[in-house]
């Protein structure tokens, strides 16, 4: 049921995309994980130590204006560790661990998006300074008096309608990082049960699954890349702790006339790393504005270039 309810809350965000401002995140890199063991009376150990495993992930997040936004997040995880041993009494010392298979990791919470900081100084101011200066010089040395004085009034006049939207597009190549933290909970639906026996020609094996946790805190940093007006990659920092069925076993062993009993418990936690390029799934209103104010001063600019031709003609 959690499954399926899952599956209809992923869909249904993907449907209100369309008419929202969605940005759609498809990453790939890998997952270092530590699932530690702690056994009664005895040390805490961790079986496989720091284990690393190759991670992808599909992360669909919406943002408001002011830049606070939620997050939904489907991500492979194998921090689970299966760890089997037949004596209670020597279950530090003669044991078999291996990784648990690949599972599936849900996660959703907040992210915030700082705005973008420019990583280089942008020339815009340098570029229009220079700009103005050659128009207001570009008169020929010919003409004297008030019709010097005429031309260059004109081309001041021309120069300074130029709209800011000319000075942004002098700034699209300056590439810029925008830093976005989030704070969220993990589900892993197919959590199994922690504890199981197996027995074979009399010798009975027992099977822990050390790092079982359903649900976790997961918190980290995006690092968004980008030049101008194009998000070019994003690259993803995150950690998270199991919060979730950390309930102790206590097992029981008979090794010929010898019971041993002992209490198992484990906890897990690891950091993750992933680079994706980032896709935005409506188109910005303020984008189509910025086009038509700057096909108009093209236009604009046109009427004033031919307004010249005609006046060095009547001269001549």
């Amino acid at each position: 049921m959690k499954n399926a309810a899952l599956i209809l809350a992923f869909a249904a965000v993907g449907i209100a995309a369309n008419a929202q401002r969605f940005t759609l995140l498809p990453q790939a890199g890998f997952e270092s994980s530590r699932t530690s063991l702690s056994f009664s009376n005895l040390a805490t150990f961790s079986p496989l130590n720091m284990n690393f495993t190759p991670q992808a992930s599909l992360r669909l997040d919406y943002k408001f204006k002011t830049g606070a936004g939620p997050y939904l997040n489907i991500s492979t995880a194998r921090s689970r560790v299966n760890y089997r041993f037949t004596d209670a009494e020597t279950v530090m010392t003669n044991y078999t661990a291996v990784a648990g298979n690949m599972q599936l990791r849900f996660e959703g919470g907040l992210q915030y998006s700082f705005k973008p900081l420019l990583l280089t100084k942008a020339k815009g101011a340098a570029s229009k300074s220079r700009a103005t200066n050659k128009e207001t010089k570009s008169y020929p040395s010919a003409y004297k008096g008030n019709c010097a004085r005429k031309y260059e009034s004109y081309s001041s006049r021309c120069g300074n309608k130029k709209p800011p939207q000319m000075i942004n597009r002098k700034r699209s190549n300056t590439p810029w990082i925008s830093i976005q933290p989030s704070l969220g909970f993990a589900y892993v639906p197919s959590a199994e049960a922690l504890l199981s026996s197996k027995t074979q020609g009399g010798q009975s094996t027992y099977e822990y699954r050390a790092g079982n946790s359903n649900a976790a805190i997961v918190a980290g940093s995006g690092f968004e890349f980008g030049k101008g007006n194009t998000r070019k990659f994003t690259i993803t920092v995150s950690y998270f702790a199991g919060i979730g069925n950390w309930n102790e076993q206590s097992v029981t062993t008979v090794t010929g006339n010898k019971s041993s009993t002992t209490t198992i418990a484990s906890n897990v936690s690891g950091w993750n790393v992933r680079v994706g390029i980032p896709f935005t799934l409506s188109k910005k209103k303020n984008e189509v504005k910025q086009k038509q104010e700057m096909r108009r001063h093209h236009e604009h600019k046109n009427r004033c270039g031919q307004y010249k031709l005609i006046y060095h003609y009547r001269k001549s």
